[in-house]
């Protein structure tokens, strides 16, 4: 789809939530002069770093997880690029599984890497206080929020 002529990368819009969230993290930070966002819901900054508050009992498990999914880093390491995607985090305060701080810290490198273009890439926060990790969707501001977003920057 990234790749295809007639897709107009100025309208593409990445959203995941969760583990979805990392992986549109993922495409968005290689792919980001091909898509215009990202909107990620509810994700955490590197999978070997939530292990030990999500399973505590598995924590000795972190040194054989292969797969990082490092957010944080990936996002880090575009600082100063002029092509980052706008981003939106739409955040759980009361997020069970994955705590805000994750999505906050997220939204702090994204803020760090787009500091000398602010005045044209946005990077929104937006914070539910009765988002719980998979029912952030159902705040009456959550849909609307998304949609506003991707109206401003098509």
């Amino acid at each position: 789809l990234l790749q295809d002529p007639l897709v107009d990368p100025l309208k593409i819009f990445v959203l995941g939530q969760s583990m979805g969230g990392a992986i549109a993290i993922d495409l968005a930070m290689r792919n980001y002069s091909k898509i215009k966002g990202m909107i990620i819901d509810n994700t955490f900054t590197r999978i070997t770093d939530l292990v030990p508050e999500v399973l505590p009992p598995f924590s000795h498990l972190r040194d054989y997880i292969t797969e990082d999914w490092d957010s944080l880093g990936a996002i880090q390491e575009q600082r100063g690029n002029p092509s980052f995607p706008h981003s939106l985090f739409l955040i759980g305060d009361s997020d069970e599984l994955i705590d805000s701080r994750n999505g906050k810290a997220l939204h702090e490198a994204s803020l760090a890497a787009t500091e000398s273009f602010r005045d044209r890439i946005d990077v929104r926060l937006l914070l539910f206080k009765y988002g719980y990790h998979v029912h952030t969707f159902r705040d009456p501001f959550y849909f609307d929020s998304i949609s506003q977003f991707v109206n401003e920057h098509s």
